[in-house]
């Protein structure tokens, strides 16, 4: 069963692999409920999760009657402006009905009120409405004014307790504008997870009131699955892996420090497919747990002083 909740930041939140993005990815979340659990004392809900047995979305915007919205499709395109639009998910299905068994898709044309969708070798082109930094199908209403975030630059000074030297040095966060929506499924008590992941904080500089937030049931009727065989959008990043045969979507890099702030190390780079990716899987793709051991990341569950779990919901035809 798929839950969806509906989540509201009381500030901003600092998440994000060595820089802060306005999107929270799957991982960020399955992570950060992790330590939840442990802290709680939930084990068999952390091992739920450690094991690859839940699968989640990322944190993204809502808009009108709690809509929600997605990064458009990452196929190629002419115009660099669509990196940064946003999509329903009814617009994201017609684009993957357009595109899907066909490697000449491409956004032909972006202008203030419409997306030009252009599959050469189908000869067909779709044509999508656009308001604001928003696409989406004509079965719905949207009223946007100005961007869905804002990053937040604060300057800070510390200063040296053993010298009169000080040092200015600036701090990003990111306030969203909306609320934001993800779905977790198969974790039963997820609800109360998110509560009490709201009152601890998520990311970053939570000392400074950061990352605080309240959540709610969301009513939807949007079905998410698991990376199956087939073209399917993704919902959080994945690794680059074999049951992978195609792939549009943004190459990012999973990359940072881990252990406490006395004793931190970096861990090695991780290449993923960002949210957003349209990918063609060979067969079903299961979770991936990576396990950080002996200065490398293994395919394993083990005992480890980092874990990352990639296991996204995609949204398909």
């Amino acid at each position: 069963m798929t839950d969806f909740f509906l989540v509201e930041f009381f500030k901003g939140y600092h998440v994000g692999w060595r820089e802060v993005t306005p999107v929270v990815d799957h991982t960020s979340i399955l992570r950060a409920l992790i330590y939840v659990a442990h802290m709680i004392g939930d084990l068999d809900a952390a091992k739920k999760i450690e094991e690859g047995q839940v699968r989640a979305t990322g944190l993204f915007p809502v808009v009108g009657e709690n809509l929600p919205l997605v990064p458009f499709p990452h196929i190629p395109s002419k115009s660099k402006e669509v990196r940064y639009l946003w999509a329903t998910l009814g617009a994201v299905e017609k684009v993957l009905r357009v595109c899907s068994g066909s490697e000449d898709c491409f956004v032909k044309e972006t202008t203030d009120d419409k997306v030009k969708v252009r599959n050469l070798g189908k000869r067909k082109t779709l044509e999508l409405k656009r308001t604001g930094p928003v696409v989406y199908d004509e079965d719905v209403h949207i009223e946007v004014s100005g961007e869905l975030y804002e990053v937040v630059v604060e300057y800070r000074n510390r200063l040296d307790r053993a010298t009169p030297a000080s040092d200015v040095f600036i701090v990003e966060w990111v306030r969203p504008r909306t609320k934001l929506w993800l779905a977790i499924e198969g974790l039963d008590n997820a609800d109360a997870l998110l509560g009490v992941l709201g009152e601890v904080g998520l990311g970053g500089m939570r000392s400074r009131g950061w990352g605080r937030f309240s959540v709610e049931r969301l009513d939807s009727t949007y079905r998410l699955e698991g990376l199956d065989g087939g073209w399917r959008y993704l919902l959080g990043s994945y690794p680059f892996l074999g049951c992978i045969e195609k792939a549009y979507g943004r190459e990012v890099w999973i990359e940072g420090y881990s252990g406490p702030p006395y004793n931190s190390y970096m861990l090695p780079r991780i290449r993923a497919i960002s949210p957003g990716g349209v990918v063609k899987a060979k067969e079903k793709c299961d979770g991936v747990v990576l396990s950080y051991v002996r200065d490398e990341w293994r395919e394993e569950k083990a005992e480890s002083s980092a874990t990352v779990v990639f296991n996204p919901l995609t949204y398909g035809i």
